[in-house]
């Protein structure tokens, strides 16, 4: 029995998978000690009994959202203290003369240099006296520092020094990270954000999953990590970075999934859940980046590309100075929630669906929490009260903002690469994803939505089906020919024998080798999945074809350097969705009135047939407009739209009107 659970910023998912029968719980999350919704969940949903609990962590993001890390010092080369401050000359905005750079997490006066220097060919150019680290560590300790970040300059091909100044920062007492360890890569400021991040981060997540394995035992646990595959606990611990992603990456890998089985090759992924939407592409699998972004701080870890904007269910909406309509990305969270929950005030993306019909009443979590529409009804009423607005214009003023986010992230992740999102299928999961899919769809002309079986627990499906996955680099500068290739062939071979001993014991993983190649004088790298047994010239085919894929345009005669050696190894889960065997007439569970056209600013009460999700059949069909509910989501089928059942129980939703 495996089982997934993944903690969100307002409600906490289980996933339990059990042959061939999947089970699921839904409760409201607990922010302030987020293990009790686990174990509370765990005992609630009879799911204590798992052989394994893979666990989709939020403590690593909140704690960087909140700035509640450890007091943090960053240790440089000498003449690179600045390096956080400085970063790179990349503009956010490129005209906006007043951006605002995110402040450092390690403050100025804990920025310390050493007398060291390694040279780019791994010469050392100025040696490393021993008794300057012990006066540092010394230094460090009278100033309260908590955890050591060590990124001395080329300690990727020269580790020596690194390795000297981190024993002595250890033997004071300190929570020492290497970036030689961690991030064996070239570019310093990436390498040194990354580990600075990782020693920020890494108390808070160690208190966290020391106090799950107390609480559910010894070798039953693992963490999903932000490049879609599990680790264990040790690991997280030292990679504490790589779990900052990692609910949204369990959702993507349920994604993969479901379009292996629907023969989808383009899609959309969208998690529309409490407190935020989570956008991804699929195109022909899960897109990887070797480097991305959180809260402004560049991590360089392998991660499953995602693009994550502030609209949930629980986004909060307001007017602005201007009197305009706001919405997000400040949410009301699992405490105090949405003014339906009946603990708070706040007009919500929530409150709007309620005001508007499509949220069923006694339906929520399968009627085991109570809903307060009048409270909705109340709020919605007063937020578009200076406007002159009533309750229901209001409200699909609501939806409509928040579906316009929605749709720019969207855009951002395919227009702005070159895709037209409509040659793909959205894939709308996430308590909130499916009320919103349809509507979604139309504004970005896609005609086709697949909304899972079990869609506000998708993520936790992916939970307990990833796979484990560890990830391996390193840089070696070298243009591509036989010495490059003969060098990456040994570099891949010492990768896999620095695996753990666990690792070694496990039988049925595959290695996946990949180089990242640019055109001599280019900045920045693609990365290529390659064999091992391939020759140079083989290599820089793959090469030349995905760069023209990318940039349109291809170079054949320009030298092509070797960047980075990679190496993923994955022991691939044996979970897998189940069949759906149901067989129903699609049972109603009455009537309801909703309200639809808001896209159109024409808006029409309607009244519409109720459906129950688990009394729908394998190759059954729906006719909008409807509603289908289940225990943790809705699905609004708008007028224009039809939709049947396939094998494995998802709804295959088409718009056929114009």
């Amino acid at each position: 029995m495996l089982v997934g659970v993944d903690i969100g910023g307002t409600f906490t998912d289980l996933v339990c998978v059990d042959g061939g029968s999947l089970r699921i719980y839904k409760l409201p999350s607990t922010p302030s000690r987020p293990e009790e919704a686990f174990f509370t969940g765990l005992r609630e949903g009879e799911m204590e009994g798992a052989s394994r609990i893979i666990h989709g962590s939020t403590v690593a993001i909140n704690a960087l959202l909140e700035r509640k890390g450890a007091r943090t010092a960053l240790v440089t080369t000498r003449g690179f203290a600045d390096l956080l401050t400085i970063g790179r000359q990349v503009r956010p905005r490129l005209y906006d003369l007043g951006v605002e750079k995110v402040a450092p997490l390690v403050p100025p006066d804990l920025c310390f240099e050493v007398p060291e220097r390694v040279g780019p060919r791994g010469e050392i150019i100025l040696p490393l006296e021993d008794k300057r680290a012990v006066e540092l560590a010394r230094r460090m300790r009278a100033m309260g520092v908590e955890a050591a970040a060590v990124c001395l300059l080329f300690s990727f091909l020269r580790p020596d020094h690194e390795l000297r100044v981190g024993e002595a920062l250890a033997s004071a007492g300190l929570d020492v990270h290497l970036s030689c360890r961690i991030l064996p890569e070239y570019r310093e400021y990436e390498r040194a954000s990354t580990v600075v991040l990782n020693a920020y981060l890494a108390g808070r997540v160690a208190g966290y999953i020391a106090a799950l394995r107390r609480g559910v035992g010894e070798g039953r646990l693992e963490v999903m990590h932000s490049g879609g595959g599990t680790m264990d606990p040790e690991e997280a611990r030292e990679a504490a970075a790589r779990t900052l992603m990692s609910g949204p990456a369990g959702g993507v890998t349920a994604a993969a999934r479901m379009c292996e089985l629907a023969g989808l090759q383009r899609a959309v992924a969208l998690d529309m859940g409490g407190t935020s939407t989570d956008v991804s592409l699929l195109d022909g699998g899960i897109t990887l980046t070797p480097e991305g972004e959180v809260e402004g701080f560049p991590l360089r870890f392998p991660m499953i590309d995602i693009h994550s904007i502030g609209a949930g269910g629980g986004s909060i909406a307001r007017l602005d100075e201007g009197g305009a309509l706001k919405v997000g990305p400040e949410s009301a969270g699992a405490h105090p929630g949405p003014a339906c929950y009946g603990k708070s005030d706040l007009p919500t993306v929530t409150d709007a669906n309620m005001v508007l019909g499509r949220l069923p009443v006694d339906r929520f979590l399968g009627g085991r929490m109570r809903l307060y529409p009048e409270r909705s009804h109340a709020v919605m009423r007063a937020l578009g009260s200076s406007l002159g607005w009533d309750a229901r214009r209001t409200a699909a003023g609501v939806l409509c903002v928040a579906l316009n986010h929605m749709a720019r992230a969207v855009r951002l992740m395919t227009v702005d690469r070159g895709h037209d999102p409509r040659d793909f299928t959205l894939l709308a999961y996430g308590g909130a994803g499916p009320m919103h899919g349809c509507e979604l769809a139309e504004l970005l002309g896609m005609r086709r939505v697949l909304v899972p079986l079990f869609p506000g627990t998708f993520s936790a499906c992916g939970l307990a089906m990833a796979d484990r996955v560890r990830d391996s680099s390193l840089t070696v500068m070298l243009p591509l020919g036989a010495e490059a290739m003969e060098r990456a062939r040994e570099g891949w071979r010492r990768m896999r024998g620095a695996l753990p001993d666990k690792w070694k014991d496990m039988e049925d993983y595959l290695h996946r080798p990949a180089l990242d190649l640019r055109y001599r004088g280019q900045a920045y790298e693609l990365r290529i999945e390659v064999e091992e047994g391939w020759d140079a010239a083989e290599v820089a085919e793959a090469f030349h074809q995905a760069h023209q894929r990318r940039y349109c345009f291809h170079l054949e005669g320009t030298e092509v350097e070797v960047v980075n050696l990679r190496l993923r190894s994955v022991r691939p889960s044996e979970a897998c969705f189940p069949a759906w065997r149901r067989r129903g007439a699609g049972r109603g569970h009455g009537r309801a009135r909703v309200v639809f056209g808001i896209l159109e600013g024409e808006l029409a009460e309607v009244e519409c047939p109720v459906l129950e999700r688990e009394s729908l059949g394998s190759g059954e069909s729906v006719e909008g407009p409807c509603l289908v509910c289940e225990e943790d989501a809705t699905v609004v089928v708008p007028p224009g739209w039809q939709g049947r059942v396939d094998g494995y129980g998802s709804l295959v939703l088409e718009r056929t009107g114009s």
